[in-house]
């Protein structure tokens, strides 16, 4: 399972000299589930840009490491810092708040919604309503509906999901769902 990355704490890029710290950084993190040491001592440094997969048999911890660094399930030692703060402990909500977000392997879709809808839905947490913002909805709220939707569209051409936009979630190919 997630062990320890044997990287240093900030990275070579690709330009001659260049060094980039760590956009997130996990720091001897610890989990334990009653007698179970899920996560034992796990380190790793993410750059910005970088991608990382976490790769391993059912058991390993993968899931556990992600719910650690989402909040869903903080570690009991170590540090997690996502941008320079320290995210440790912090609620899902609040991770979330910050960019960080995690998919779940059972699909929680809402049928009858169309793709582009369903992706709306997935913005909720970044929209500011009040109960003012929606009386005065041509004004207020309208405005920031529509920044959400400008957001989903770069998440549609992102995922190349133009052709299925429209479409009635559940009658999309399960893959793309």
């Amino acid at each position: 399972g997630p062990r320890r990355c044997s990287r240093a704490g900030t990275q070579r890029g690709k330009g001659a000299g260049e060094v980039t710290e760590p956009y997130l950084e996990c720091e001897r993190v610890d989990r334990f589930f009653g007698g179970l040491h899920a996560l034992k001592g796990v380190s790793l440094h993410v750059s910005r840009g970088e991608i990382l997969g976490l790769v391993g048999p059912n058991g390993s911890g993968k899931t556990t490491m992600v719910n650690a660094v989402t909040g869903f399930y903080p570690p009991q030692h170590g540090r997690i810092r996502f941008a320079g703060q320290d995210i440790t402990g912090r609620r899902p909500y609040d991770v979330a708040r910050l960019g960080i977000a995690r998919t779940f392997q059972n699909l929680a879709l809402f049928r009858g919604m169309s793709v582009l809808d369903n992706i709306m839905m997935g913005r909720h947490i970044h929209m500011r309503p009040s109960a003012l913002a929606t009386f005065f909805y041509p004004w207020w709220a309208q405005r920031d509906e529509i920044r959400q939707r400008e957001v989903v569209e770069d998440v549609i051409d992102f995922l190349q999901l133009q052709d299925v936009r429209s479409e009635p979630v559940e009658i999309v190919p399960l893959g793309l769902q």
